[in-house]
């Protein structure tokens, strides 16, 4: 038996040819099925849950923003209800309606303060009235008065 050379037919690679012309469109292919997101915010292809979520994940709080410029005011709004009126009762306590707050309308009495400096003196009174009369003198005073009239021991 004889040897066999192997040979290589294959020589290297040619030049890329020119475009080819266009060939013809093919048949319209079956409708797909569009994707949805579901309840739970998984991606659904059908009724087939992906378990890939629609959204990704919650990013970090971006800085503060420039404060905006202050709106227009707005219109009146409706006259609301009127209001119970607070009163003080008996006790000293605030009621709002018949329900006793339980807190006092007035706060602890304060410590005494420092005595202060004595003030100028007055001016003096207009005259009282004259007094009612007085019981008229016995005749035992009026003979003793005499008698010390009598002796200077009596100074008037």
């Amino acid at each position: 038996m004889g040897f066999i050379k192997k040979i290589n037919l294959v020589g290297p690679r040619g030049p890329t040819g020119p475009q080819g012309a266009k060939g013809a469109t093919g048949a319209t292919g079956p409708a797909g099925i569009t994707p949805l997101i579901g309840a739970n915010g998984n991606w659904y292809i059908g009724s087939t849950d992906t378990g890939k979520p629609s959204r990704g994940a919650t990013g970090a709080t971006g800085p503060q923003g420039v404060k905006g410029a202050t709106g227009a005011t707005g219109p009146q709004g409706p006259t609301g209800p009127s209001g119970t009126t607070p009163t003080i009762g008996a006790n000293g306590n605030w009621y709002i309606g018949s329900t006793d707050t339980g807190k006092p309308s007035r706060g602890a009495t304060g410590a005494t303060g420092p005595q202060g400096v004595k003030g100028a003196t007055g001016a003096t009174g207009p005259q009282g009235p004259t007094g009612p009369q007085g019981p008229a003198p016995t005749t035992a005073q009026i003979q003793a008065a005499f008698k010390l009239l009598k002796w200077g021991q009596l100074a008037g």
